[in-house]
């Protein structure tokens, strides 16, 4: 009986170190993924601010474009009203 006992003791012992160890490898690869998550997430994020940034300052560029040939024209034409009158 005591042999027995002693036996299952060291069964409950194995299982609950069998136990712990998968709990520690679980919660590691639980944090590895999350982490990687994590990185490729803020990855993701500073690569679509940078393209929303490049296309602000595009768009501002060619507004700015748009209004000087704008002006060149009005004052072309200005100039032309101006000759004519």
């Amino acid at each position: 009986m005591r042999d027995g006992g002693r036996w299952f003791n060291v069964n409950i012992l194995s299982v609950f170190y069998g136990v712990i160890i998968i709990i520690v490898v679980v919660v590691v690869v639980v944090v590895v993924v999350v982490v990687v998550v994590v990185i490729v997430i803020v990855i993701i994020i500073v690569i679509v601010i940078i393209i929303i940034i490049v296309i602000i300052i595009i768009i501002i560029i060619i507004i700015i474009i748009i209004i000087i040939i704008i002006i060149i024209i009005i004052h072309l034409v200005g100039h032309d009203l101006t000759n004519l009158s």
